[in-house]
Formats: C-alpha cells, sequence, structure tokens
C-alpha cells in the first residue's frame, strides 16, 4: 500500500474511533479548555520532552496562530515592546503590528538569536515578551544550541520579560534538543505547538502550556473571542494520538522530509547557492545565490520561470532588503526551480 494511502486511512480509522455519542455532544460537551483527552495526550507529549506541566496547564486552541493571538491579546497593548527574531515568522509580524506592538529584531544566527545582540539591545529596550522559533526555525531551519539557550534564559530572568516558544515544527526534529521551556519549566517561558504542520493545514488543533495563571487568564480571553474549538477535530486528534497512528505517520512523514532536505542541499550545492545552515529536520531552507543583495530581484528572475516566491524582507520585522529567501524542500528539484537557481548564480 502506498505511504500517502496509508496515512488516509490512519485518519479514517481516527475518525471512525470518534463514536456516535461524541459526534451528538459537541454543542454540550465543548470546552474552552479543549477536549479533555486531547489535553491528556499534549500534556504526556510535553513531559516526554522534559517539560513538567500539569493538566490545569494545558489549553487547547485553533491552530497555534490562536495560541499566539491569545498571548498577545492578553499581555501586551499598544505601544509595548517585544523582541523577535530577525529575520522570523512574518504573520507573527503582522500580528503584532495589528495590536500596535513595537518590534525589535534579533538577529539570527545558525545557533538560535544571538545572545551578545540580545544582551545589547536590552540595554536600549524593556521587552516584555521575546517570540522565538526554538526548533526548525522559520525561515532559516535552524535550531537553538543548548549554551544559547542557557545565556538567553540567564537574561529573562535578569531583565523580567517571557520567552513565547514556538514549537510547531517539533515533530520535524530527527534528533531531541532540550527546548527553552525544558531549562526553564515554565517560569519565564510560554510554550506553544500543534499539529497542523503534520496532519493537516486544515486540521486547526494547537496548545498552549504554561504557568496556571495565565493558562485561566487566556481562557476568558478564548471565551471571549471564540468560545471554544472544533470538539470533533479535537477528538479525531485524540484518537490518532492515543491509538498510535500519529507516531507511525510522523515516522515516515519525517523519513520523507528528511530525504527531501537532503535532495534539495546537494541541488543547491550544485547551483553555487549558499545555505544560511543545514536544518536537522523541516522542510526550510534560507539561502542565496552569489551576488545578489536585494531578494527582490530573485522573485522578479523566478517568476520567468514559473516559480513563486516570497522575497526575503517579508521575514525581516521592519521589512529591511535582504539577499536571502525562503525554498521548500520539496520543490527544489523540481526541473524549473533548478533552471532559476542555475541562471540566479550565473548572474552572481
Amino acid at each position: 500500500m502506498p505511504e500517502t494511502w496509508r496515512d488516509i486511512e490512519g485518519l479514517t480509522q481516527a475518525i471512525r474511533a470518534v463514536s456516535r455519542n461524541e459526534i451528538d455532544s459537541v454543542i454540550h460537551y465543548a470546552t474552552p479548555m479543549g477536549h479533555p483527552e486531547l489535553r491528556r495526550q499534549v500534556l504526556h507529549r510535553v513531559r516526554q520532552l522534559g517539560i513538567a506541566a500539569e493538566l490545569p496547564q494545558v489549553l487547547i486552541t485553533t491552530g497555534a496562530s490562536q495560541a499566539l493571538d491569545l498571548v498577545v491579546r492578553h499581555l501586551l497593548k499598544p505601544g509595548d515592546t517585544v523582541f523577535v527574531e530577525d529575520p522570523g515568522y512574518y504573520n507573527l509580524f503582522g500580528l503584532l503590528r495589528l495590536h500596535g506592538v513595537q518590534l525589535v529584531g534579533v538577529p539570527q544566527t545558525p545557533s538560535g538569536p544571538d545572545p551578545d545582540a540580545t544582551e545589547a539591545l536590552l540595554r536600549q529596550h524593556k521587552p516584555k515578551l521575546f517570540f522565538t522559533n526554538s526548533v526548525l526555525q522559520n525561515p532559516t531551519g535552524s535550531t537553538l544550541a543548548p549554551p544559547v539557550a542557557f545565556r538567553l534564559l540567564e537574561l529573562a530572568r535578569r531583565h523580567g520579560f517571557r520567552f513565547v516558544e514556538d514549537d510547531i515544527f517539533s515533530d520535524f526534529q530527527t534528533n531531541f534538543t532540550d527546548r527553552l521551556a525544558t531549562l526553564d519549566q515554565l517560569e519565564h517561558v510560554i510554550y506553544i505547538g500543534g499539529f497542523s504542520k503534520t496532519i493537516s493545514a486544515s486540521l486547526r488543533i494547537g496548545y498552549v502550556v504554561a504557568d496556571k495563571a495565565l493558562v485561566k487568564d487566556l481562557v476568558d480571553v478564548k471565551v471571549l473571542t471564540s468560545v471554544a474549538g472544533s470538539h470533533f477535530g479535537e477528538a479525531v486528534t485524540a484518537a490518532l494520538l492515543e491509538r498510535g497512528g500519529y507516531r507511525k505517520y510522523v515516522e515516515r512523514l519525517r523519513l520523507r522530509v528528511r530525504e527531501s532536505s537532503a535532495n534539495a542541499l546537494r541541488q543547491l550545492a550544485a547551483c553555487g547557492w549558499d545555505v544560511f545552515c543545514e536544518p536537522a529536520g523541516g522542510n526550510f531552507l534560507w539561502a542565496r545565490p552569489p551576488g545578489v543583495a536585494d531578494s527582490r530581484e530573485l522573485v522578479a528572475l523566478a517568476e520567468t520561470f514559473g516559480v513563486t516566491l516570497a522575497p526575503g524582507n517579508y521575514f525581516r520585522p521592519g521589512g529591511e532588503t535582504s539577499a536571502w529567501i525562503r525554498l521548500n524542500t520539496a520543490y527544489v528539484n523540481e526541473p524549473r526551480a533548478v533552471a532559476f537557481m542555475r541562471e540566479a548564480a550565473s548572474r552572481g
């Protein structure tokens, strides 16, 4: 049986595992905290990461995006300052600007946010939060190194700010590394994860794990903005986790993604492109051809080959010019993409 069919079959079995009684009780049973069994499964997952949480610290959300939105709505007000990664997650930047928050970019390195730059910026700014993608960062694919994590947490303790750790790509990681939440045990970290990147983008299931008082406040914000999530979707996800189907599926997915990334790295090297770092999993590469100062030139060139890209300045908090561009490893080896990359390198 093809792998894709097996994945669909696993999801189908999970849907069938959701009992008729549960379907009938969606309206009556939906709770702002999330499906009880799914919360228990999430708790088990984060404990495996070394995060010593309890069930009242787990809140299910409609994707990681809602988790971020709840945190921003509750903890920030217009004029507040936050630190973000540069380059980083453009959708987060838009959300923060929507709420009138001031963004300060911290340079990203292959080992995570630059701790020296962070310390220097703390002499000028007093951030309330520092948003970070600690594992397989979007867009660079970098993963936070333990020495950098310890330094950043020490700065958080000394200067009184919290990290919002977005770990949405956790299940793509090949080898386990400690999260900020593991090292800090949620004292200065709000931990966010989800399943939309693995199961399906249409299945909007995420979660927040934080101290009990904060989770209680976030539940109140969730009630005011959305009441509750999809009880059926949460039940399907819980069934996948409980029955072991998700684990088997992710193992196959991780293998396919790893092979795709390795092939993409070889192709980029053959075309003469530079890569920011070699990711330990995931499907993003942050790359550039020689001699190109502004990736908007690459976007225009790519269009002539039938390739659509987002310029690197989209991933910078102030929209600054960038020579780098994000590539999805699943498409790098397509003939039109290869032709574009060769042409871009030849112009350098």
